[in-house]
């Protein structure tokens, strides 16, 4: 039967048979996904152009004292717990008011604070910094959603980035579903980034990551030329970040192994490298490689040395590190599944 000719009611009906044949009723599968995947990335365009975060905004911002600070000042908290702005312009902050209380109340520097309180830092005119937004759809379905990201561009909402970030991005795209991260890339890694649709999906993705059950593979441009075709490198990395902001490789850190594989050697003393993580701790890859002697080409903290955010987000040169694959099981139908973000220019594979 036509499904043109069935009723709402009928079409419920076990006794009648859709007729696939039928073009007004039935469409390839695999063509209705690339066009629902075409029409999210025009909304992803008109999310983007001009940039979210491009706009002057009222930014509300809340912060939480954490048990060491109980019974400290607002000052105090501040400056230790985000130091990347000093005392005295976090001292500047609270006095134009930029802090308040549950009751919308301004809060002074010298406020005694207790574990546990709320506040909300108001940021008037907000503007964020420009990124990359050419966000790309490589799948869709009722699990998972699955991009390339660009880079730069922060995963989630940091410092002065909110909107200007790919969960916003994407939070907008796919509304009323809130997606949720299944892994985390750094703003200036591009790739393979998956995403899932509810929290039931979310926590079995992320315990296959957990269990490293899923394989990560990626593409590294580096500075040098390694010896050995294949080598691997299980240098402990530190589980917090240093006075300096980033994380190295000491000897009391955690266990940490990432596997790698010379693909190409290139005129200008660099090398592509396939980096496989054995275990997913924070920065692994650039860590291991930098600790080997091979820092990645362009990486702002690893090869220079620099936090700034001029340096993280503002460099000509790209971060030549790319999420390439990433292979798990599928949270509904339990078989694998391969998902592959095209190498970019600097891999010259």
């Amino acid at each position: 039967v036509c499904q043109s000719l069935l009723t709402p009611e009928a079409l419920s009906d076990p006794r009648f048979v859709i007729a696939k044949s039928c073009p007004a009723c039935f469409q390839d599968p695999s063509i209705s996904r690339q066009e629902e995947i075409a029409r999210r990335e025009a909304i992803l365009k008109r999310l983007t152009d001009p940039l979210p975060g491009s706009l002057p905004y009222e930014h509300r911002r809340p912060v939480i004292v954490p048990p060491e600070f109980h019974e400290s000042t607002l000052l105090d908290f501040l400056a230790a717990v985000f130091p990347r702005l000093s005392r005295a312009e976090w001292k500047s902050l609270c006095d134009e008011g930029q802090f308040t209380n549950a009751e919308n109340e301004p809060i002074a520097a010298g406020h005694q604070v207790f574990q546990g309180d709320r506040y909300i830092q108001h940021t008037p005119a907000h503007l964020e910094p420009p990124v990359c937004a050419d966000i790309r759809i490589l799948h869709e379905d009722e699990a998972l959603v699955v991009v390339n990201k660009p880079a730069p561009l922060p995963m989630h909402p940091c410092g002065r980035f909110y909107k200007n970030t790919l969960q916003w991005i994407l939070g907008e795209a796919y509304k009323p579903h809130s997606l949720r991260p299944a892994h985390r890339l750094d703003a200036q890694t591009t790739g393979v980034s998956i995403w899932t649709r509810s929290r039931h999906f979310a926590r079995l993705v992320q315990g296959q990551f957990s269990e490293n059950v899923i394989r990560k593979f990626y593409l590294a441009r580096v500075h040098g030329e390694p010896l050995h075709a294949e080598f691997s490198c299980d240098a402990p990395i530190a589980p917090e970040p240093g006075p300096s902001g980033y994380r190295r490789a000491e000897p009391d850190g955690q266990n940490a192994r990432t596997n790698f594989r010379v693909l190409k050697r290139f005129g200008d003393g660099t090398s592509l490298l396939e980096a496989v993580p054995v275990t997913g701790r924070t920065n692994q890859i650039r860590i291991h490689l930098q600790t080997l002697g091979f820092p990645i080409c362009g990486d702002p903290v690893y090869a220079n040395q620099s936090l700034s955010e001029e340096a993280l987000l503002g460099s000509n040169s790209p971060t030549c590190l790319h999420s390439h694959r990433i292979s798990l099981i599928h949270p509904i139908h339990h078989s694998e599944i391969n998902f592959e973000a095209a190498p970019p220019d600097w891999a010259e594979v």
